[in-house]
């Protein structure tokens, strides 16, 4: 796919459930990645919360 294989995030932020593709909890990821970051630098302020790890999304699967 030529997505990265680590990301360093120096902020808190949310998981994507597992086995969630990264491009759907961070739809903004892929263009971010894509650019080598020159667009899309604050990608990770934007997720699906469907797609989020959380209690109650964990509870649920």
């Amino acid at each position: 796919t030529g997505l990265p294989w680590a990301l360093i995030i120096n902020s808190q932020w949310d998981h994507p459930m597992e086995r969630v593709d990264m491009s759907l909890a961070y739809p903004q990821f892929v263009e971010f990645a894509q650019s080598a970051g020159a667009q899309n630098a604050t990608w990770f302020e934007n997720p699906v919360a469907d797609y989020q790890y959380t209690i109650s999304n964990a509870a649920q699967n």
